[in-house]
């Protein structure tokens, strides 16, 4: 027998050259890699659809978002009956292959869904959380002691996630030593948010703190992504900690959703840019493949994980359909 087969190692690891990648969001997760890879091969991309049995009843996470500008979308859930322990091994085993450490079953949760959607995610030991979150900005003099053991002093422009009596988070960054997951946590938050992404630039340059999630963060994500996010994570939890038991409905402060108009395209300019005819049958079925909604008579609607700080422009779209011409 193949020792490779014996320790569960067979298998394809994809490497993909990263600047191919940076400029967008939707790339940094897994998922949005199949849904490019779906649309090259011409292959049905599986939906990412998570249907966990959340409550209409019990405890609600309260949240307040004192600043909508910089955290434009905030979902938490809480899960009680939590048993901190190590991940199952296919876990450990797919984290490992991308690069990542297995810490506990609640933690290594958190990074696979970084890993898989792009969406970094955040848990909160719901003892050390002090009645309300609140993200705001830090006040003057403020400092957190962060994950990794160090004591950082915030400036009034950085956003954070705090209690009702001090700073847990570094919105976007990295989570505070304080409220961090030990091993007789019983009773977790878990945060999905959207963060405006220049802030988290920002904050991570003065503090001299890059870690995965500044990386996604900072390009911009689309705030449908959150919620996805959030039910993922909940369905995983509830799979490798046996017995954990949802607490109550999902908080979800979205106030202002955005809306894109649809982009008027022409067959013409789309022949006179890159330089040969396409035929608008094809423009539309190689804008639908990529997720747009295309009318006959080519109005296009980019979809929201393209529609940040990515497809703008009539421009913009006519590279898509060149490249994947």
């Amino acid at each position: 027998t193949e020792l490779a087969e014996v320790l569960g190692l067979s298998g394809v690891v994809l490497e993909f050259d990263n600047k191919s990648l940076t400029h967008r969001p939707d790339l940094w997760g897994i998922y949005g890699i199949a849904r490019e890879i779906s649309a090259i091969y011409k292959t049905p991309l599986k939906e990412m659809n998570p249907k966990p049995k959340i409550p209409t009843k019990g405890e609600i996470t309260k949240v307040k978002v004192e600043n909508k500008t910089l955290c434009p979308r905030y979902c938490a859930i809480t899960i009680k009956n939590i048993k901190v322990g190590p991940s199952p091994e296919w876990m450990r085993k797919l984290l490992n292959q991308a690069g990542h450490s297995s810490y506990n079953n609640i933690v290594d949760v958190t990074n696979y869904i970084s890993t898989e959607l792009g969406q970094p995610l955040h848990a909160f030991d719901k003892r050390m959380v002090k009645d309300t979150i609140v993200v705001r900005t830090a006040k003057k003099d403020e400092s957190i002691t962060t994950l990794d053991g160090e004591k950082r002093k915030l400036s009034e422009e950085m956003l954070i996630i705090a209690d009702s009596e001090k700073p847990l988070a570094i919105a976007g960054i990295m989570g505070g030593e304080h409220s961090s997951i030990k091993d007789d946590t019983t009773e977790i938050i878990i945060e999905s948010a959207t963060f405006n992404g220049a802030s988290v630039r920002k904050t991570s340059t003065k503090l001299g703190l890059r870690t995965e999630a500044v990386q996604r963060f900072e390009k911009q994500l689309d705030p449908n992504l959150a919620m996805t996010a959030l039910k993922r994570a909940t369905e995983l939890i509830l799979e490798v900690s046996q017995g954990a038991k949802i607490a109550g409905p999902a908080t979800d402060i979205y106030e202002n959703p955005k809306t894109t108009s649809p982009i008027t395209l022409s067959a013409k300019r789309v022949e006179s840019k890159i330089g040969i005819e396409i035929k608008k049958s094809e423009i539309k079925e190689i804008l639908s493949r990529l997720g747009f909604k295309v009318t006959e008579t080519l109005k296009v609607t980019v979809p929201s994980f393209r529609a940040q700080k990515d497809i703008r422009t009539e421009d913009d779209l006519i590279e898509e359909i060149a490249r994947i011409y």
